[in-house]
């Protein structure tokens, strides 16, 4: 598998009391995030993300590492795959919320209403769904993701 089709995605976590910044869909809850432009780094992307999809400004970014990689073919995302990916692999950036900046928030984009949930909420959120998922598709994979970045970003908060 040649590095040129993977696509790199990040999420940005917004942290605030033990709670993380999210917008609700369809399929419960999301976190600002998307692709990682070529050239940019993991950290850039998400701080990036974050403004245009909230608003917000993800300040003091860490990226959080974990023992595994995360990764799922894409052959069920045709924006993806017309794209030329043929996987995707997750990251996950935490950091505190900067301030709102309205000029540089895509309002015609991803944008949603954000607010902020107990990370307890959201791991038995994306826990349940993960039940309902296919095992090896892509969305069972990013749950699975989003899963132990939030069971290590308890350990890692007071």
């Amino acid at each position: 598998m040649e590095d040129a089709n993977i696509r790199q995605r990040v999420d940005a976590l917004v942290v605030q009391n033990r709670s993380i910044l999210v917008c609700r869909t369809a399929q419960g809850f999301d976190y600002p995030g998307g692709g990682v432009d070529e050239g940019e780094s993991l950290i850039d992307a998400a701080v990036r993300e974050c403004m245009e999809e909230s608003g917000f400004r993800l300040i003091e970014p860490k990226l959080i590492a974990l023992p595994k990689r995360y990764m799922a073919q894409v052959q069920g995302d045709p924006f993806l795959r017309d794209m030329g990916y043929t996987h995707e692999i997750y990251f996950s950036v935490c950091g505190r919320n900067g301030g709102f900046n309205d000029r540089l928030y895509d309002i015609e984009g991803d944008a949603g209403i954000y607010f902020y949930v107990p990370i307890k909420t959201l791991r038995e959120n994306f826990e349940a769904l993960r039940a309902y998922s296919r095992g090896n598709d892509r969305r069972a994979v990013m749950l699975a993701h989003r899963c132990d970045v939030l069971d290590a970003l308890s350990r890692l908060l007071p």
